[in-house]
């Protein structure tokens, strides 16, 4: 009698045990279903194989959460409260009042050697970040990379920009499926997620970029998995409505060789192996040109006799133009190179000249768009104060320095342009 008891409580406990839910990869993470291989019947006779399994499930579920538990990587739907209007890629869909994000990639990389409750980690997300918000210094399409500790079942992530630490409370739902919701009084644009094992996919890559290399253009991305076999680069051409798998590498490098001058083209790359292929990085475009910029017209024009008081200097290019230091120092626009001089017998300026005004002598300089703002057809400003004038009967050179003009595509202005006007009468 004794025996038949146990084996009934057994029976009992095994269904208990398997009606947690499983989720399986096709499965929508929101909605986790359940999944039982083999169905138990009365009489049926459980192996202690079978009954150790059921305990270590059960007490997975009812644990407080551990590093080990969300280590790896997962695919996650992520949910965001609505966030005055700043989430607007395609890949959130509003759902009420909130936007949901499917399939997006979370990897987690532990630091080893620590105590855990130091423990400090590496998660990386795919493009767009599961984990994006207003004060981690990114964009919703970006890729993100945080910082985390997990003390006490709470995940705490470091924003990109080391300012803001955001916990979110986490979960077990079952052995492949884990929940993280923000801990406390969730601010606008943080996520709530659930998320479903990846089996061990690698992490997607990060911070891919475009070179235009005149005749090609280079694509690269930065590498934050261990475990890939290598990477997938996808490609869509303007005009196409999909994207198409146009190269698989092992190295974080790829050139195009397969395009035509002005052909522009938008890349992703994702890394895999033999588990599966990791969810897209971001999306970046180039455009192949060899073609360099030309001015076509300045005003004053060349030879142009203008007023003591007129002081816009304006350059029209052939196509959009910016500024950029020559040698890769400083950062801002031109004027601020490392490289920048301002002497009187130097013209290491991207677009100035030589004038006395009013009874002195100086340089005075416009500054085209710095690179990284798209680029303008026009480099425009005024070549002195509002409160000032030209000395009058005078000629004055302009120099546009080809060492700090750039197209867009980063083809360099082919050769220094000069020009004159002359300053009439008083």
């Amino acid at each position: 009698m004794k025996s038949l008891k146990r084996l009934l409580s057994l029976t009992f406990l095994t269904s208990l045990a398997l009606s947690f839910p499983a989720v399986s990869e096709e499965d929508d993470a929101t909605k986790p279903k359940t999944k039982v291989a083999d169905e138990f019947k009365q009489g049926d006779v459980v192996s202690a194989e079978t009954f150790n399994q059921i305990f270590r499930t059960i007490e997975r579920i009812n644990k407080v959460a551990q590093d080990e538990d969300i280590d790896g990587s997962w695919i996650c739907t992520a949910i965001q409260v609505f966030g005055n209007g700043v989430i607007n890629t395609a890949d959130w869909q509003q759902a009420g009042v909130v936007y949901r994000l499917d399939n997006g990639q979370l990897t987690f990389s532990r630091t080893e050697g620590t105590p855990t409750i130091e423990t400090v980690g590496t998660a990386t997300t795919s493009a767009p970040s599961v984990l994006w918000s207003a004060g981690g210094g990114g964009k919703e399409s970006d890729s993100s990379t945080h910082s985390y500790s997990m003390i006490g079942g709470t995940l705490y992530f470091l924003d990109p920009d080391g300012r803001n630490t955001t916990p979110y409370a986490v979960s077990i739902v079952n052995a492949n499926t884990i929940a993280l919701k923000v801990a406390g009084n969730p601010a606008n644009w943080r996520s709530s997620l659930i998320c479903r094992s990846a089996n061990g996919i690698p992490a997607s890559p990060i911070s891919p970029s475009a070179t235009n290399k005149k005749t090609s253009l280079d694509i690269a991305w930065t590498d934050v998995s261990s475990d890939e076999t290598g990477f997938k680069v996808y490609r869509t051409l303007s005009g196409e409505a999909s994207s198409t798998l146009v190269a698989t590498v092992t190295e974080a490098a790829y050139t195009d060789n397969d395009l035509e001058e002005g052909q522009s083209a938008s890349y992703s790359v994702t890394s895999y192996n033999d588990n599966g292929e990791s969810a897209k990085s971001k999306v970046i475009t180039a455009t192949q040109d060899s073609i360099p910029p030309t001015i076509i017209a300045t005003s004053p024009a060349n030879g142009d006799e203008i007023a003591t008081d007129d002081r816009q200097l304006t350059i029209t290019f052939s196509e959009k133009i910016e500024a950029y230091c020559p040698s890769g120092g400083g950062a801002g626009p031109a004027d601020y190179c490392n490289d920048y001089e301002s002497s009187v017998d130097s013209f290491s300026l991207p677009i100035a000249g030589v004038a006395a005004i009013r009874n002195s002598t100086r340089v005075f300089q416009i500054s085209p768009p710095s690179s990284g703002y798209g680029g303008s057809l026009t480099a425009s400003g005024s070549m002195m104060g509002s409160a000032e004038s030209f000395q009058p009967n005078q000629t004055v050179t302009v120099k546009v320095n080809k060492d700090y003009i750039r197209d867009v595509n980063g083809n360099q202005l082919a050769e220094d342009y000069e020009f004159t006007f002359t300053v009439g009468e008083d």
